[in-house]
């Protein structure tokens, strides 16, 4: 079963489409990684400079693998300089999961 990263995101005011499109290539980062199967990034609607980064692994530990690699330091730099203040994430098993059609 895989899990999913989930990281809370602050950016600096004024700069969330500029974050965006650097998040644009730090996502392919992640997704060149064999342990990453699924890459999200969320914006908020009523608070546009939080946004959601969904990272779905074959594991934790693969993910804690990644954190380890020099790709890990490319991906940071590239969105780091746009966070607010410190981000915050956390480990996630889907419990239930319905989408459109599904009875």
């Amino acid at each position: 079963m895989t899990v999913l990263e989930v990281a809370h995101l602050t950016i600096k005011a004024g700069e969330e489409e500029a974050f965006v499109n650097s998040a644009q290539g730090a996502a392919k980062i992640l997704a060149d990684d064999s342990g990453c199967r699924a890459v999200e990034l969320i914006q908020g609607i009523e608070q546009s400079d939080a946004f959601l980064f969904v990272i779905e692994w074959d594991s934790v530990e693969a993910h804690e693998t990644f954190r380890a690699t020099e790709q890990f330091q490319l991906f940071r730099t590239a969105i780091g300089k746009y966070f607010a203040g410190p981000s915050s994430f956390a480990h996630y098993n889907r419990r239930i999961v319905l989408r459109e059609g599904d009875s």
